[in-house]
């Protein structure tokens, strides 16, 4: 087989098994539906921190967090950054703890369409007539999708909205998936720590409570955090 080949088959491989990782994402979050969401999402960036910076040590791509960490404009855009994803993270958890998991499909059935619109609007990008013709039908799609639950789908418009910005401004930083993701967790590394400090100083911290199953839930957040864009990347 040539390296072409092989490189092609890891490719495929590796594509499913982000998918298939995505794919049960919601069946995660219903495992910890009984924690508030702000604690998973406290818990997803505090676990995804040292797992990341495994990962990095295992990739030897510290030198990539190291350059990024003197560079000033570059950690402004990151900030940004995490705040849109730790803002799509936790309507995620939310809604998949609500029951609002079609909502949810919904807005990342959305999303590459609103990635397009940035993409024209701001980053001069430019459709094909094949493009534009599939754009117009995926939006008439969604748009009867929408119109047939009767309601304002803000749900899965927030989830759309928030990851294309996210994913607007992660443009505008040079820098690889994982290095990216350890700096962004690793920012918002201390917000999660005074939360969880916070419900356990108020008793409502459901981690260590008793319920060893749900400890053991929550510390796994870190590779399903991790492991899914270890592998799209």
């Amino acid at each position: 087989m040539s390296t072409a080949d092989t490189q092609t088959r890891e490719g495929i491989i590796a594509a499913l098994a982000t998918y298939l990782m995505w794919g049960f994402l919601p069946v995660y979050f219903v495992m910890v539906r009984e924690v508030d969401a702000s604690e998973v999402l406290a818990h997803r960036v505090l676990w995804a921190v040292p797992f990341g910076a495994l990962i990095l040590l295992f990739r030897r791509q510290w030198s990539e967090v190291a350059r990024a960490l003197t560079h000033r404009l570059m950690l402004a855009w990151l900030s940004l950054s995490a705040l849109f994803i730790s803002i799509n993270w936790f309507i995620y958890i939310w809604a998949i703890q609500d029951g609002r998991i079609l909502e949810t499909s919904l807005g990342y059935y959305i999303n590459p369409l609103t990635n397009m619109l940035v993409g024209v609007l701001f980053f001069g990008e430019r459709l094909r007539s094949y493009q534009l013709i599939a754009v117009v039908l995926a939006t008439v799609g969604v748009l009867i999708l929408a119109i047939s639950g009767g309601v304002i789908p803000w749900v899965a418009l927030s989830l759309a909205v928030s990851f294309t910005v996210y994913a607007a401004v992660r443009k505008k930083v040079v820098i690889g998936a994982m290095p990216g993701l350890f700096i962004e967790t690793a920012l918002l590394l201390p917000f999660a720590c005074v939360w969880i400090g916070y419900l356990y100083s108020s008793s409502q911290l459901a981690f260590a409570s008793g319920n060893s199953s749900t400890t053991i839930w929550l510390m796994i957040a870190g590779p399903v955090t991790v492991l899914p864009l270890l592998c799209f990347a």
